[in-house]
């Protein structure tokens, strides 16, 4: 019988004693007529009486190593089949690249490894936009991702604006404003990541009229919201009711409330002191106080300073130069603001500075008399 061994085969030849034509035992059938000898291959030839034997051998071929089918992946390791293209050939170095992997196959009977194989991990298609407003997203249009990655993008939303975030790659945050990072989950498949920018939500905010006393208001009264909000919902006669709605989908403000003023407030300036000369640059400001002497009290008003030539008549001809905002006075109560003023002043000029407590007569003081202040300023 022929036996493998590493490197090749072995059999023995053993003759006959019969003197017609041999067959050689332990080998292919083959004709023996002299001395037992190791023919080609696995065979026999010729035979000799007495029998004798003869052990043979044959050496096997060696075979360089030849990589397999070069592919996409995206999972690979040494025990994947289709590594090396020949039969019995050792998987050699096998290492992952974090792209791809790579390794060589073993040489047979002594025959030489192959040169380095590869293969590469599999890749992805991220379509990444924006839309809306004036926002972006970077990096943006096709980006490709390797299987079970992730990949980051910078968000950027304009001023007032909120980024709503999605797709079909997940990832986290799904909203955001300013400048921020997402990333999306693992990539098993081409996906999509689309930000949407849209004018960020604003709650609305009561104004300074909330909590106020008054005489009389309406839904056209200043001071019921704060700028840029909408009175809706005004109900009643004192006390009255009402909300400020929320802009671009923002929930309208809790209820908000003024009482009905059932004794008048009288307002006094009792102090206003001014600058009395100033330089041509004109700025100054004047610390005004002032008490409520009434038996009710005043809500939200204004406090502004007028300059203008008449001691007579001050408020003819008169400009507003600096108002500040009192939001109430209880009865009783006094209180100190500072005005800031910038005037448009003529070198060399007396003027008469006016002070003037509730301006625009929002609390329904009766008594005005004492509500204004009068004083000489000269610019040097």
């Amino acid at each position: 019988s022929v036996t493998t061994t590493t490197t090749g085969w072995t059999w023995t030849c053993t003759g006959t004693t019969s003197t017609s034509a041999k067959i050689c035992s332990n080998a292919p059938a083959t004709t023996c007529t002299a001395d037992v000898n190791c023919g080609t291959g696995n065979t026999c030839i010729s035979n000799s009486n007495p029998p004798k034997t003869v052990n043979c051998s044959a050496t096997s071929a060696a075979i360089t190593g030849v990589c397999g089918s070069n592919g996409t992946f995206t999972t690979l390791s040494s025990a994947s089949s289709g590594l090396c293209a020949n039969s019995g050939s050792q998987v050699k170095g096998f290492t992952a690249t974090g792209t791809g992997w790579q390794w060589t196959c073993g040489g047979i009977n002594g025959g030489a490894d192959s040169s380095q194989c590869s293969a590469s991990l599999q890749t992805y298609t991220v379509t990444a936009s924006a839309t809306g407003g004036s926002g972006s997203i970077s990096p943006s249009g096709l980006i490709s991702a390797y299987y079970n990655t992730t990949k980051s993008f910078t968000i950027t939303a304009p001023s007032g604006y909120t980024a709503t975030v999605g797709g079909t790659c997940g990832g986290s945050p799904a909203t955001g404003t300013g400048t921020f990072s997402y990333a999306t989950g693992q990539i098993t498949n081409n996906c999509s990541v689309s930000a949407t920018f849209a004018l960020t939500p604003v709650n609305g905010i009561c104004g300074t009229a909330n909590g106020g006393t008054f005489l009389t208001l309406s839904s056209a009264s200043s001071g019921l919201c704060q700028s840029g909000f909408s009175v809706i919902n005004f109900t009643g006669t004192g006390p009255w009711y009402w909300n400020c709605q929320g802009l671009y989908g923002g929930n309208n403000s809790p209820q908000c409330n003024a009482n009905l003023q059932t004794a008048p407030p009288d307002l006094a300036i009792t102090s206003a002191v001014g600058p009395g000369v100033v330089s041509s640059s004109g700025s100054f400001t004047v610390k005004v106080t002032i008490n409520n002497h009434g038996a009710g009290a005043a809500g939200p008003f204004n406090v502004t300073v007028y300059l203008g030539y008449s001691w007579f008549n001050p408020l003819v001809g008169a400009s507003a130069i600096g108002t500040v905002r009192v939001n109430g006075l209880a009865a009783g109560q006094s209180t100190t603001v500072t005005v800031p003023t910038s005037p448009s002043v003529v070198l060399h000029t007396t003027y008469v500075l006016t002070v003037v407590a509730d301006s625009s007569q929002e609390t329904g003081d009766p008594n005005t008399a004492d509500n204004m202040s009068e004083q000489f300023l000269y610019v040097l």
